[in-house]
């Protein structure tokens, strides 16, 4: 047979490239037919993304908002979301009847999914969703079925428990309530599901407290992991390592005593008797023999921990918050407690008759449920629902709780009322429902269906029992300045906030002392503020150093934080230097500045304007720095503004997300991070559209130098940083130089200044002294920093306001460069990291009244003996570290208080403003940052006739 021709090849050859190509169509055809996508997705990566890495992270920040977006978008129908576990089938209320028991709903295979049951160290998920239900069956069994039993012993266990964390002190005494509740917990569960001998056994207590904590943070540790690594990554990473070494010390506890009992149990029997226990560690014993099944009963008990310890502290903690943000209730609880218990006692049935607190217990679980979604499953075939939705094989799905907000369930639903399911009971028809263990769809705290929470009523009449001691034996309030509001942690949970921060727990358990606090950056060392002055010049610790370890100084687009930790000090240098040395000239463009910056995000209208004051006071700060930082030509252009505000931002979001990752794979990862990539975008943006400048500058100098002139200078941050590298002979790159000022200064200026102005608007009988003393001020002067200085009043009330709301809990953070002896004793070793708590500037022992804001604070400190300095804004000491403290405070903080002023002088001079209705003032907490609230908006108007003309001036 002759071979082919080159033109007989081609046809066979285009034939099977058009065949490759249409079955390759075709399978990708099937793989696509076989997605939901009849369902939409609500969060899904951009075309531009390779991971799903952003959506997944924006899912943990803003899960609740989502979902109320997917609902909105798509009400009654089922909407895909993009979650941290990966992409989860999101169902109306009005599916969770029909799926409530449905078998081709795994709620196992979604718990193994979700927690990564299979790999060592997650075995207390692993035994609490295993398909013998072991778990499952005691707690519906032998946990409900006691109930009888158990009270009298968690009722002890809870008088003692209190004496210990509460204390039986007569005095006002603070207690971090999510804390405290987690110890007493602890110690009541353990109680009934131990018995007396580990139930007060520290290391236990210490291992049931902290493995749900760890082993959450593991799983979050692992979805950022590719599925095919996670069996690998999991040796190396510390959350998943220390998971494993608290299974293994859980084992070291539990087996020894159960092999004891078996022991005790097998000689009983040789002599004919019977040897009792009544706990779960026996309950367990005895169904898996019943059963036949195997199980790991150390493994078991922490999977009560994980299933029932935190979820229940956290809903004690709730209402125990709610109570005290309705004081009335307490009269009222304490007279039904008396009349329940006073004739019964400790009882089951007591306890059911508590109806008034078991409304306010269900109030407080509909309006902060553990997850805004619930009924966790997965679809183990395609599950075709009565209107014909088909719900895809292998797909994880929830159920909205969004229901338990509806005003079509219930009345004013945002409005906490404790008598509503009280009142509901009386309604005919409705007396079970209203109960707090009752599920349906409008109320799904405890879920709903099959595998609504077996425990329920334990943990009913386990926070009831509590609740009863806590009301009879104490009083409570909250602590002035504590945030009462329930946080959306990471994803669909939603956690009680504790009423203080947990360095102010570590504060009130060793006052005056330090103490070590584990943080996203590793272990910190808190030190109180009477070490400030001692560590404050300290030659052997780092400001430079603990800035660059904590944020990426080695990764391409944290350069930023780099130029921080120069040995050179370029850009401390010239903010003391330069920019400080010539406030006197920078004052007049910073008022012209300003004038256009407030004119254009304040409008000139003399009615009343509703504005939402962050953005509004972000771009005034960028705009105004931006005319000393790089000058009239750039100020104003909106492409470098954009960067300026949003660069500080996306610094710390990418900082904070490069931690999760183990420090030997952060180079590598910081590549695909989508935080980490805008970063590097928003550096070369920003050379992009300053070098132009430099190259133009670098020009005219070289031609007067080339005439013979003088070398003209241009008085911007630019030009100083400029001079300080030529004088020094090394090299600086501008607009790295340019963001470090951004990420140094404008968000700190911004959030104080807007601050001040909700502080104000909050007392506006202060408005007008401070207005007048403005004006008085620029009449007799002018724009002049020593008219700034005469503004003692304007400066008290700043300084009062960074007082009571300063950017961060701690300050001075310092790397420990080697061995330093306190003058207590204490060594911090080198390579520690250390802070100083804030807590002075709320302390009564210094400030009377702290928790008032009195803008005359300071301007009357300012008149007593010795402490004109000491008062004014840009001082600091251990008793006011705003701007820190020592060698290392901020450095430009003397033009950032100008700044302020400069503002607010504008402000208060043309503009009337007050808090929009019903606005949300409460700051911002992320760790140990406090941030003004990014919600916040002001009505604000052009004032008429005005006293004196800023723009003439």
């Amino acid at each position: 047979m002759p071979s082919a021709s080159p033109v007989q090849a081609g046809p066979n050859i285009a034939y099977l490239i058009i065949s490759s190509f249409l079955a390759a169509t075709l399978g990708f055809w099937c793989f696509w037919a076989s997605k939901p996508w009849s369902f939409s997705l609500i969060n899904g990566r951009k075309f531009w993304e390779i991971t799903n890495a952003r959506a997944k992270k924006d899912f943990m920040l803003r899960a609740r908002s989502l979902i109320a977006n997917g609902l909105q978008r798509y009400p009654g129908r089922p909407f895909r979301i993009m979650a941290d576990v990966g992409e989860v089938l999101i169902l109306p209320p009005k599916y969770a009847y029909e799926i409530r028991n449905h078998d081709d709903l795994s709620f196992t295979k979604a718990a193994f999914k979700w927690f990564y049951a299979h790999l060592p160290g997650f075995e207390g998920f692993r035994e609490g969703t295993s398909e013998s239900h072991l778990m499952k069956l005691v707690a519906r069994h032998q946990l409900t079925h006691q109930l009888m039993l158990v009270t009298e012993p968690v009722s002890e266990e809870c008088t003692l428990a209190l004496q210990e964390i509460y204390t039986d002190s007569e005095e006002w005494h603070e207690v971090v309530a999510k804390t405290a509740n987690l110890q007493l917990m602890a110690r009541v569960t353990s109680r009934v599901f131990l018995g007396v001998g580990l139930c007060r056994n520290a290391q236990w207590l210490r291992i049931t407290t902290t493995y749900a904590v760890i082993a959450f943070k593991a799983v979050e540790e692992l979805r950022f992991w590719p599925f095919w690594l996670r069996s690998t990554v999991q040796w190396f990473l510390p959350q998943c390592t220390a998971a494993r070494a608290l299974v293994d010390e859980a084992r070291a506890l539990i087996n020894p005593l159960l092999a004891q009992r078996r022991a005790e149990k097998a000689e009983a029997a040789r002599r004919g008797e019977k040897c009792e226990y009544n706990d779960a560690i026996e309950w367990l014993e005895q169904t898996a023999q019943d059963k036949q099944v195997h199980y790991d009963p150390a493994c078991a008990q922490l999977s009560l921990s994980v299933a029932a310890l935190h979820s229940t502290t956290d809903f004690f903690t709730q209402v125990m918050l709610d109570i005290a943000s309705h004081p009335k209730l307490v009269t009222a609880l304490r007279e039904e407690i008396i009349s329940v218990l006073g004739p019964g006692g400790w009882s089951k049935q007591s306890l059911y008759k508590l109806k008034l607190m078991d409304s306010v217990l269900k109030e407080s679980q509909r309006l902060k449920p553990i997850s805004i979604a619930s009924m966790r499953r997965m679809t183990t075939a395609n599950v075709k629902l009565s209107d014909g939705t088909i719900l895809p094989k292998n797909h994880l799905t929830l159920v909205s709780s969004h229901m338990h907000w509806d005003p079509e369930s219930y009345v004013e639903p945002e409005r906490f009322d404790g008598y509503r399911f009280y009142n509901m009971r009386q309604q005919p028809g409705k007396e079970n429902k209203s109960q707090l263990v009752s599920v349906s769809p409008d109320h799904m705290g405890f879920g709903f269906g099959l595998h609504a929470c077996p425990g329920r009523f334990f943990a009913s009449e386990e926070i009831k029992l509590a609740m009863c001691h806590i009301l009879m034996k104490y009083d409570s309030k909250a602590v002035a300045g504590s945030d009462m509001e329930p946080r959306v942690l990471t994803s669909e949970q939603i956690s009680a906030e504790k009423t203080r921060l947990l360095q102010f727990s570590g504060q009130s358990k060793y006052p005056h002392q330090p103490f070590r606090l584990l943080t996203d950056w590793g272990e910190v060392i808190i030190l109180p503020p009477e070490f400030a002055d001692e560590i404050r010049n300290d030659p052997r610790l780092s400001f430079g150093e603990a800035a660059m370890q904590d944020n990426h100084a080695g990764i391409p687009g944290f350069e930023t934080v780099r130029l921080v930790g120069r040995t050179d000090q370029l850009i401390q240098t010239v903010a003391r230097k330069h920019l400080t040395k010539h406030l006197s000239m920078v004052i007049e463009p910073l008022s012209m500045e300003t004038a256009l910056a407030v004119s254009l995000n304040f409008g000139e209208s003399p009615g009343w304007t509703q504005v939402r004051i962050k953005p509004a006071i972000l771009d005034i700060i960028a705009r105004i720095s931006s005319r000393i930082y790089l000058g009239e030509q750039l100020c104003r252009n909106e492409e470098w503004l954009r960067i300026t505000k949003t660069y500080t931002t996306n610094f710390y979001t990418a900082s904070t997300n490069l931690r999760m990752f183990p420090k030997s794979t952060r180079f590598l990862a910081h590549w695909f991070l989508p935080d980490c990539r805008k970063l590097r975008f928003e550096l070369n943006d920003a050379r992009r559209i300053i070098m132009p400048l430099v190259q133009r500058r670098n020009q005219i100098r070289q031609e007067a130098a080339a005439a013979g002139l003088s070398i003209p200078r241009f008085n911007d941050a630019i030009d100083w940083a400029e001079q300080e590298a030529t004088a020094t002979g090394t090299s600086f790159d501008p607009a790295i130089f340019q963001l470090t000022l951004s990420l140094l200064a404008i968000h700190t200026t911004y959030d104080l200044l807007q601050q001040t102005m909700i502080d104000l608007a909050q007392n506006p009988e202060y408005i007008e002294p401070i207005r007048r003393e403005v004006i008085d001020a620029l009449l007799a002067d002018g724009w002049k920093k020593t008219s700034l200085y005469k503004m003692k009043l304007l400066d008290s009330a700043i300084k009062e306001t960074q007082r009571m709301k300063p950017g961060s809990i701690v300050t001075m953070r310092r790397r420990v460069m080697e061995d330093i002896k306190l003058s207590n004793g204490l060594v911090l070793k080198k390579g520690a990291r250390i802070n100083v708590d804030n807590r002075r500037m709320d302390d009564p022992a210094v400030y009377k009244d702290p928790q008032l804001y009195n803008p005359y604070r300071f301007f009357e400190m300012r008149l007593e003996p010795g402490k004109e300095h000491m008062a004014q804004l840009v001082s600091t000491n251990s008793t006011h570290l705003g701007f820190g403290h020592g060698e290392h405070s901020c450095p430009g903080r003397f033009f950032a208080a100008n700044e302020i002023k400069v503002a607010l002088c504008h402000i208060l001079v043309k503009y009337d403003w007050r808090l929009a209705p019903e606005t949300d003032v409460s700051p911002d907490r992320k760790g140990m940052l406090v941030k003004s609230s990014a919600g916040t908006d002001i009505l604000i108007r052009r004032r008429d006739n005005l006293d004196i003309k800023l723009d003439m001036l």
